[in-house]
Parts: C-alpha cells; structure tokens; sequence
C-alpha cells in the first residue's frame, strides 16, 4: 500500500525571502508589526530587513489609542532612521508632540507628516517653526495650530 506523506508547506516568516515578507508587512499596521516583532529575535532580524518607509498610527489604521510616547520614541530609535517617508500620528490622545517632534527630528528621510488633533491640543506656531527648520526633507504638513497669542511676526 502506498503511504501517503504529508509535506509541511508551512514556511515562517523568517524563512520567506525578502519580496515574500514585504508582502506579509504590507497588510499589517505598524502596532500588528511591532507586535510580531516582538515575539522573537528572528522575526525582528527579519523585519528590519524589510523596513516599511510609512509610520502608520493614527485614526485611519485604527490603534491610535494605543500609541505612546514610549512606542514613538522605540519606532524612532529602531525603525524611522531608516527611509521612513510618512508618519501618520493624527488622532493619538496619548501621544506628546514633544516626542513627535524628536520621532520627525530623528528621521532624515520623512516627507510627509499627519499630526492632526495630536494629544489633546493643537501645536503652536514655535513648535511648527521649530520642527520644519530641523527637518528639511519634510514636504507635506497636516497639523492644527493654535494662533491666539502667537504675534503677528511669528504668524507670517
């Protein structure tokens, strides 16, 4: 009688190529990423291989309310220093813009940033001038600002 073997066709995620594992990264958010990240070593190596150039935390991806300072400040150590182009933070109640503002100072590449209705407060135009001086790739800004008080030279 012949025997039937059943092959394992399961493949990790360490074991798929690069192409492969970009595909997978693609259909997650960067809260799911770093969640799977953070099971194993392996699956970090693997990760930071195939980096995504999008930070995606706010209201659209829905896992705004889980977005802190702390995470923010790891995405920027471990994941913004490296080609990230967009950062959507929009909508993230515990999110600092201090600490949004040291993620986009820490990544040389970014181009666009969505920092609307940011922890509870709108920015001030100082805090606006300050973050695209120090970034000078930045091309595309949402934010909500607050001008009453802010003098007309700062507005201009």
């Amino acid at each position: 009688a012949a025997q039937l073997v059943k092959k394992n066709t399961d493949a990790s995620l360490q074991e798929m190529s690069d192409d492969t594992l970009l595909l997978v990264l693609s259909h997650l958010g960067t809260l799911d990423q770093l969640t799977c990240g953070c099971v194993c070593k392996g699956l970090r190596e693997a990760f930071a291989r195939v980096y995504h150039h999008e930070v995606l935390l706010g209201e659209k991806c829905g896992s705004s309310a889980l977005a802190t300072d702390h995470l923010l400040t790891w995405l920027m150590l471990h994941k913004m220093q490296h080609g990230v182009r967009v950062l959507d933070v929009a909508g993230c109640p515990s999110l600092s813009k201090a600490a949004v503002t040291r993620a986009v100072c820490g990544s040389p590449t970014l181009l666009r940033l969505n920092g609307t209705a940011l922890g509870g407060s709108s920015w001030t135009p100082e805090q606006l001038l300050m973050l695209v001086r120090q970034v000078h790739s930045l091309k595309e800004l949402h934010v909500d600002c607050r001008t009453k008080g802010a003098s007309g030279a700062m507005l201009r």
